[in-house]
């Protein structure tokens, strides 16, 4: 491979400060058909543990991890150190003589800041074990549809049936799944398995709450479901309302939860990501999922046409993403604490968080449910918005009162990081 490429990638990365899969998408074509494959078996690694791999190429990237985080992207972009662990990452198809690289790193592969918070909150145990399970590679984990579940098992007889979503297939590292002629038939999303016991918590709280914990899940946790009998009770006609959607990966695992019945409105603001979902829903042949962009007269236009109609609010809300570092290792590499006087101009996270619960809330009818979900494991955007959800200046605030049914984390040991809390409006 044109050795050339990992100068452009690099300086891509700094200059753009873009996702990894975006970056992999703009990967000129005259670095040859196999540059793709090749970029992102190696420098998704690097990006996921720095300073392990260059400590195992013998290369030192800074006197130490706290002056290496405290680069900027222009500091960074001329770290002639990082571009020489690039050009020595050892091949994808393996060679005679290659050093093996450690498959995780630890403390140093993240920044001071993100350790110390989740030490503050955890205990330094929990946050070592985090750095350590969240510098790994992360596994395939599919979807599969509720009718090709034979057919989608004999295809990819290496994979294993997850331990927490009843219709997860997970493969050990990466699988190249959406090239196969069942995903253009919609008998299979990849989703990760933490992603998808979110939609069943949704629906079965009390049944799925069993695989959650009280803390980030650092040890290895068998969840086995008892599930056939519960999901023929499951009330098809549920009217479920997903606030926050995205490009739609629970939306369509609550369709095929509801056996493509009942209805599920999925709301966004952004227009790109309804489109994808749209897509999606098509892809799959569910015609249960109305998907619409929203702004803020449309939300108040929604509150007021269809206040008290749904049964199921899902709040699957924006966050500090901590939880999916494995799949966005750039993240931990682009979002630095600002500066306190600009720090100080941006409303917190938790705060938008509660806004969007507010705007929402309307929405549900009394007796029906709201499960709110996010990716991290900051305890002021999990455990502290379930206190505040359950305050009595919450009550006073929304004029809705919630009982707290179920409550928890998933991962990171074997999904990604989730937690999810289930209320009932009283």
């Amino acid at each position: 491979m044109n050795p050339e490429i990992w100068k452009w990638v690099w300086n891509e990365f700094c200059d753009s400060q873009t996702h990894l899969d975006a970056l992999l998408s703009r990967i000129p074509e005259s670095f040859g058909p196999k540059a793709k494959a090749e970029v992102a078996s190696r420098f998704g690694p690097f990006l996921r543990r720095p300073w392990a791999i260059s400590q195992a190429l013998g290369i030192h990237l800074a006197e130490n991890p706290e002056q290496f985080w405290a680069q900027n992207f222009i500091q960074l972009r001329k770290n002639e150190a990082i571009h020489e662990v690039l050009r020595k990452l050892p091949s994808s198809e393996g060679s005679s003589g290659a050093p093996k690289l450690p498959s995780q790193g630890g403390a140093a592969d993240f920044p001071p800041h993100q350790v110390q918070r989740w030490a503050q909150d955890w205990g330094e145990g929990v946050a070592q074990r985090l750095c350590e399970l969240l510098s790994q590679d992360p596994l395939t984990v599919i979807r599969v549809h509720r009718n090709f579940e034979e057919k989608v098992a004999e295809a990819f007889p290496k994979s294993r049936r997850g331990r927490f979503a009843p219709r997860a297939r997970v493969f050990k590292g990466y699988e190249s799944v959406m090239n196969q002629g069942l995903y253009q038939e919609g008998a299979l999303e990849v989703q990760d398995e933490g992603s998808q016991l979110m939609a069943w918590f949704s629906v079965f709280p009390e049944l799925f709450g069993r695989a959650l914990g009280e803390s980030p899940q650092v040890q290895k946790k068998i969840f086995t479901e008892v599930l056939a009998e519960e999901h023929s009770k499951i009330n098809s006609s549920l009217t479920v309302v997903d606030a926050c959607a995205g490009a739609g990966g629970k939306t369509l695992a609550l369709a095929d939860i509801l056996k493509g019945q009942g209805r599920i409105f999925a709301y966004d603001i952004y227009e790109k990501k309804i489109q994808a979902l749209r897509r999606r829903a098509t892809r799959a042949r569910e015609t249960n999922i109305q998907a619409v962009a929203l702004d803020a007269d449309a939300l108040q236009s929604l509150r007021q046409k269809f206040s008290g109609s749904a049964d199921l609010l899902l709040l699957d809300l924006p966050c500090g993403g901590e939880g999916v570092l494995r799949r966005n290792p750039d993240s931990k590499w682009t979002r630095k604490p600002l500066p306190k006087p600009l720090a100080a101009d941006l409303p917190p996270i938790e705060e938008l968080q509660r806004k969007i619960i507010l705007d929402y809330l309307p929405l549900v009818k009394k007796g029906g449910r709201v499960v709110y979900g996010v990716c991290t494991f900051k305890k002021s955007e999990t455990v502290e918005q379930v206190e505040w959800l359950n305050s009595s200046s919450f009550r006073d605030e929304s004029g809705i009162s919630l009982d707290l049914r179920e409550s928890g984390f998933t991962g990171p040991y074997e999904t990604d990081g989730f937690f999810m809390a289930s209320f009932q409006v009283k």
